[in-house]
Protein backbone atom coordinates (compact mmCIF):
# COMPACT_ATOMS: atom_id res chain seq x y z
CA UNK A 1 0.00 0.00 0.00
CA UNK A 2 1.74 3.10 -1.01
CA UNK A 3 2.66 5.09 2.43
CA UNK A 4 2.58 2.25 4.17
CA UNK A 5 5.07 2.16 7.48
CA UNK A 6 7.91 0.20 6.69
CA UNK A 7 7.08 -1.77 9.77
CA UNK A 8 4.66 -3.30 7.38
CA UNK A 9 7.13 -5.80 5.98
CA UNK A 10 8.32 -7.63 9.50
CA UNK A 11 4.69 -7.21 10.40
CA UNK A 12 3.94 -9.29 7.45
CA UNK A 13 6.08 -11.66 7.61
CA UNK A 14 5.25 -12.50 11.41
CA UNK A 15 1.82 -12.86 10.43
CA UNK A 16 2.94 -15.60 8.13
CA UNK A 17 4.85 -16.97 10.91
CA UNK A 18 2.14 -16.99 13.01
CA UNK A 19 -0.78 -18.33 10.59
CA UNK A 20 2.17 -21.14 9.56
CA UNK A 21 2.85 -21.98 12.73
CA UNK A 22 -0.55 -22.47 14.34
CA UNK A 23 -2.10 -23.29 11.10
CA UNK A 24 -5.08 -21.13 11.54
CA UNK A 25 -5.34 -17.51 10.07
CA UNK A 26 -4.37 -14.76 12.86
CA UNK A 27 -7.59 -13.71 12.80
CA UNK A 28 -8.77 -16.63 15.13
CA UNK A 29 -6.22 -15.14 17.52
CA UNK A 30 -7.70 -11.62 17.34
CA UNK A 31 -11.13 -12.99 17.80
CA UNK A 32 -10.49 -14.97 21.30
CA UNK A 33 -8.79 -12.07 22.78
CA UNK A 34 -11.65 -9.68 21.83
CA UNK A 35 -14.79 -11.74 21.87
CA UNK A 36 -14.15 -14.00 24.14
CA UNK A 37 -11.54 -12.49 26.42
CA UNK A 38 -9.17 -15.07 26.07
CA UNK A 39 -5.91 -12.39 26.50
CA UNK A 40 -3.50 -15.21 28.04
CA UNK A 41 -2.84 -15.70 23.92
CA UNK A 42 -1.23 -13.08 23.63
CA UNK A 43 1.10 -15.02 25.64
CA UNK A 44 1.70 -17.75 23.33
CA UNK A 45 5.25 -17.88 21.28
CA UNK A 46 4.83 -15.76 17.97
CA UNK A 47 1.09 -15.15 18.43
CA UNK A 48 0.19 -11.85 16.32
CA UNK A 49 -3.36 -11.10 16.77
CA UNK A 50 -4.68 -9.02 13.87
CA UNK A 51 -5.83 -9.97 10.50
CA UNK A 52 -3.52 -10.52 8.02
CA UNK A 53 -2.18 -13.72 8.23
CA UNK A 54 -3.67 -16.71 6.23
CA UNK A 55 -2.23 -20.75 6.63
CA UNK A 56 -2.17 -22.71 2.81
CA UNK A 57 -3.14 -25.95 3.47
CA UNK A 58 -3.47 -28.55 0.34
CA UNK A 59 -4.58 -31.97 0.76
CA UNK A 60 -4.47 -31.73 4.81
CA UNK A 61 -0.72 -30.64 4.01
CA UNK A 62 0.60 -26.89 5.17
CA UNK A 63 2.51 -25.82 2.13
CA UNK A 64 3.12 -22.42 3.76
CA UNK A 65 1.45 -18.97 4.25
CA UNK A 66 0.31 -15.60 3.68
CA UNK A 67 1.10 -12.45 5.41
CA UNK A 68 -0.55 -8.74 4.35
CA UNK A 69 -0.08 -5.81 6.00
CA UNK A 70 0.20 -2.25 5.30
CA UNK A 71 -3.56 -1.54 5.55
CA UNK A 72 -6.38 -1.93 8.25
CA UNK A 73 -6.59 -5.31 9.30
CA UNK A 74 -9.92 -6.26 7.48
CA UNK A 75 -7.55 -4.89 4.07
CA UNK A 76 -4.57 -6.97 4.88
CA UNK A 77 -7.23 -10.11 5.43
CA UNK A 78 -8.71 -9.08 2.08
CA UNK A 79 -5.37 -9.23 0.27
CA UNK A 80 -4.62 -12.46 2.00
CA UNK A 81 -8.00 -14.04 0.79
CA UNK A 82 -7.04 -12.83 -2.87
CA UNK A 83 -3.24 -14.25 -2.86
CA UNK A 84 -4.73 -17.22 -0.95
CA UNK A 85 -7.60 -18.24 -4.07
CA UNK A 86 -4.99 -17.15 -6.74
CA UNK A 87 -2.34 -19.64 -5.55
CA UNK A 88 -5.03 -22.41 -4.83
CA UNK A 89 -6.50 -21.77 -8.62
CA UNK A 90 -3.23 -21.75 -10.19
CA UNK A 91 -2.50 -24.83 -12.07
CA UNK A 92 1.37 -25.25 -11.97
CA UNK A 93 2.09 -22.33 -8.40
CA UNK A 94 5.20 -23.72 -7.02
CA UNK A 95 6.03 -22.44 -3.76
CA UNK A 96 9.73 -22.48 -2.77
CA UNK A 97 9.54 -20.66 0.48
CA UNK A 98 7.41 -21.52 3.33
CA UNK A 99 5.64 -18.00 3.74
CA UNK A 100 4.22 -15.61 0.70
CA UNK A 101 4.81 -12.13 2.38
CA UNK A 102 3.04 -9.12 0.55
CA UNK A 103 4.08 -5.72 1.05
CA UNK A 104 0.45 -4.13 1.05
CA UNK A 105 -0.64 -5.94 -1.64
CA UNK A 106 1.14 -4.55 -3.97
CA UNK A 107 3.85 -6.96 -4.74
CA UNK A 108 5.46 -10.22 -3.68
CA UNK A 109 8.73 -9.50 -1.41
CA UNK A 110 11.07 -12.20 -1.21
CA UNK A 111 12.55 -13.26 2.31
Amino acid sequence: MDGAQLASISISEHKARTAAKYRRPTRAFEDAIQKLDYKYYITLDDVIASRGGIPLVEAGKLIGAIGCSGGAGSQDEVVCSAAQRSSSNAESAVIAKSEWLFNGGRRPVSA
